[in-house]
């Protein structure tokens, strides 16, 4: 059995933290939860474990933030001013308004 293709560009681009546009608003309380002190100790201690996942650029130049939320939140408060980021390709299976991972590719068949 062969492997599935990859949906993103094995080498992350390093992107300005000010040209990613979350997708979605920040929930209250995360500064104070566990999960967000764990991620920003890991980023301390041994540094981004996973890229942040972004669309295509817009005309502007901005990324939407796909998938890294919380990684995002914690990097800007740990006072990084980039992180490394996956991108989307770009093919007839994936929709190009939204570089949105959704694609053939990334749903289980089971």
């Amino acid at each position: 059995m062969s492997k599935p293709p990859l949906g993103f560009v094995p080498e992350p681009l390093v992107l300005p933290l000010s040209s990613i546009l979350p997708s979605r608003k920040t929930p209250e309380g995360l500064l104070a939860s566990r999960k967000f002190k764990q991620i920003t100790a890991s980023i301390e201690a041994v540094g981004l474990i996973e890229p942040l996942s972004v669309g295509k650029p817009n005309r502007e130049g901005q990324h939407i933030l796909l998938d890294g939320h919380t990684r995002l939140v914690a990097l800007k408060q740990l006072g990084f001013d980039k992180a490394p980021a996956w991108w989307p390709r770009m093919t007839k299976a994936t929709p190009t308004t939204t570089g949105s991972i959704a694609s053939p590719a990334f749903r289980s068949t089971s």
